[in-house]
């Protein structure tokens, strides 16, 4: 089974959170830029990240991100300025750029990871695809 979103529902969805607008470039089966423009200096420049859905697993998603080393600095600052908000636990930073995201850290998604199987997350030019299958012993959601 599968479940679509588009780039651009994302998009909406994270302006309306938090009024910034975010841009989506497919780059591969598994890897999309995101971009977002910041203005320096009377000069807007587009930052970009990478981001590579190295593997999958039914309570982790494993990613690694690229972008040079600002983007480094900038995802390490974010990390830990975010590890006292809501969601923190659900996010391992590993070596170099790897993070682990603990699906079933999240009483919601746990929910749900009691009743599919995560297979995979893979982009194409216009969307976000994620692959699942229901387990045996659930019941039809």
């Amino acid at each position: 089974m599968q479940f679509r979103i588009s780039y651009q529902e994302v998009q909406t969805m994270v302006y309306r959170k938090a009024g910034k607008t975010i841009v989506f470039s497919y780059d591969s089966t598994h890897t999309v830029r995101i971009g977002y423009d910041i203005t320096m200096l009377f000069k807007t420049t587009n930052v970009g990240l990478d981001i590579t859905v190295v593997s999958v697993d039914n309570n982790s998603l494993h990613l690694s991100y690229g972008g040079g080393y600002a983007i480094q600095l900038m995802v390490k600052q974010a990390l830990e300025h975010a590890k006292n908000q809501p969601g923190a636990e659900m996010i391992e930073a590993g070596d170099g750029n790897n993070l682990t995201i603990h699906l079933d850290k999240n009483p919601q998604l746990q929910q749900i990871l009691e009743h599919v199987t995560l297979e995979d997350i893979r982009f194409n030019e216009h969307d976000i695809i994620v692959e699942f299958h229901l387990k045996a012993n659930s019941p039809n959601l």
